[in-house]
């Protein structure tokens, strides 16, 4: 039986801030996974950043004002989008979502992706079918891939 091979996608990865960096090749896995499951090729840009940071950009981009785990910024079909991330908001989630780091920060890449795809959870029901696909792959990803 042939081994498939994942396509490779473009990730860019930059990071704010040295507590990131042991996270950094999983988090590449995970996005270049994601992308293949649910897209052709494509560029994605990740940045990995603190509560500082990502407290501005939440306020330009969103007008509000306080820091937050994820956001996504669509570009097209060439360049999909950018994912940021908060480690600070992260970290201050873990009680609540009963996880550890690398666990909470990779759901939260794949939400984020999945709202480059055109997801969304305004909706209860559009959040249900978001959150089963969030399970559905992370749970394919544990499966399938040495972390």
């Amino acid at each position: 039986m042939k081994n498939k091979k994942m396509k490779k996608n473009n990730i860019l990865i930059l990071h704010h801030n040295k507590q990131w960096i042991k996270y950094i090749k999983v988090i590449k896995k995970l996005a270049n996974f994601v992308l293949t499951k649910k897209y052709q090729q494509t560029t994605l840009s990740i940045l990995l950043t603190n509560s500082n940071y990502m407290q501005n950009m939440n306020n330009i981009y969103r007008k509000k004002n306080y820091d937050t785990n994820v956001l996504s910024f669509p570009i097209d079909k060439e360049i999909l989008g950018e994912v940021i991330l908060s480690y600070g908001k992260i970290t201050e989630e873990l009680n609540i979502w009963k996880r550890d780091f690398q666990t909470h920060t990779l759901y939260l890449l794949i939400h984020g992706i999945l709202h480059l795809l055109g997801y969304d959870h305004i909706v209860n029901e559009e959040a249900l079918i978001m959150e089963l696909e969030e399970e559905y792959l992370m749970n394919k990803f544990i499966l399938t891939t040495k972390i």
